[in-house]
């Protein structure tokens, strides 16, 4: 495990206890949460460990967390190429590039049997660069939809 960056780069950057909070019907609750980061040598995230403990309960009560791990690959260039996440939910999202490392597609496929949750989104780009558009499309709803971005 590599130390996170000295100057954070505006990303956050920090290992031990989070504490949230969490709306109920009768007033502010409490969560407790943990997160792990782990950064590469290029000083990338490469995951994330969450440990998030019910609302009424604490560590150390004997109470079981719920947990979620996300882990992170990179191409040669930087992009990200997948994530994969464990825990309470299950599924990975691959992603592709062209040569100008605009992302073109954002894949999301299940790894357990929450199937409704896959879908693509596909992204164009203006001559400029600029994002165009992006369409998504749930696999399971056949849920299709355009969103076109204005320049």
């Amino acid at each position: 495990m590599v130390n996170p960056p000295e100057d954070n780069h505006g990303f956050l950057a920090f290992f031990g206890d989070f504490l949230g909070f969490g709306q109920s019907g009768n007033g502010p609750q409490v969560q407790y949460r943990t997160i792990y980061f782990t950064f590469d040598l290029a000083r990338r995230l490469v995951r994330e460990h969450v440990v998030t403990y019910d609302v009424g309960t604490t560590p150390g009560s004997g109470a079981t967390p719920t947990t979620l791990t996300r882990t992170y690959t990179f191409d040669t260039r930087g992009n990200r190429l997948t994530m994969v996440v464990t825990g309470y939910e299950n599924y990975t999202v691959t992603y592709s590039y062209n040569a100008n490392n605009q992302l073109l597609t954002e894949v999301r496929t299940p790894t357990g049997t929450n199937g409704d949750n896959e879908y693509t989104n596909t992204f164009t780009y203006d001559n400029n660069g600029n994002q165009a558009t992006r369409t998504t499309v749930h696999h399971a709803t056949g849920f299709f939809g355009v969103i076109r971005r204005g320049h």
